[in-house]
């Protein structure tokens, strides 16, 4: 049996920074996928997924727009900027760099927040996020 995990990157703490928890809470909630909570983006993610078959991370990406939802892939990546230091999807690269094939299936969804505020419906997004991903429930 295939497992896929709901990874939400970010500090439940801070009001911006804490968006990709809340809507991987959500995410799992609706999906049924297992949830897993990271405080960090360094190589510390490629110990996590590794017991995965597929992940859904869930990041805040600075730059988009309010309640924006994309999937972000490398070459998108110079365009965006994550809101934590160490870059997730380097991380991402060394995993699959580092273990190949037995390395899951990634997806990673950036949502756009601005400024401090945080005026987001995470029930909205989630709902977006699920229709990106679609396909992972029918595996």
């Amino acid at each position: 049996m295939s497992r896929t995990a709901v990874l939400g990157v970010g500090n439940p703490l801070s009001e911006r920074d804490s968006v990709g928890v809340a809507v991987a809470e959500r995410v799992a909630e609706v999906t049924g996928w297992e949830l897993v909570l990271a405080h960090t983006t360094g190589l510390e993610i490629v110990d996590i997924l590794l017991p995965f078959d597929r992940a859904v991370v869930i990041d805040t990406v600075i730059g988009l727009e309010m309640g924006e939802v994309v999937i972000v892939s490398e070459p998108a990546a110079k365009a965006q900027r994550f809101s934590h230091s160490l870059g997730l999807l380097e991380s991402l690269k060394v995993g699959r760099a580092v273990y190949g094939e037995e390395f899951p299936e990634v997806v990673v969804v950036g949502v756009g927040v601005r400024g401090h505020q945080m005026t987001l419906d995470v029930n909205k997004i989630a709902k977006k996020i699920i229709a990106i991903v679609e396909g992972y429930r029918e595996r």
